[in-house]
């Protein structure tokens, strides 16, 4: 049954496979089409969300890293150890 499955999967993943040629830069297409430069324009939004993800991260992460400091050379100054 399981192999009736996979079968029945591969061959209409293969009768399907028209639609992995949208791209005309990939088949000699010309790369200035409207489509491409929308592609283009939205990976690098995309990217630029990352990034700006990330250095938020990173933000929030060396922030915590302050005030940890912070705290700690505040309470050595109370204790009066030092």
């Amino acid at each position: 049954m399981i192999i009736m499955i996979i079968l029945s999967w591969l061959s209409l993943t293969f009768v399907w496979v028209g639609g992995a040629c949208a791209c005309s830069v990939c088949f000699g297409g010309p790369s200035d089409d409207l489509a491409n430069v929308s592609l283009r324009y939205g990976v690098m939004f995309l990217l630029a969300v990352v990034l700006v993800v990330l250095g938020l991260f990173a933000k929030f992460f060396f922030s915590i890293y302050q005030r940890t400091r912070l705290i700690g050379s505040t309470s050595l100054e109370e204790d009066g150890s030092h």
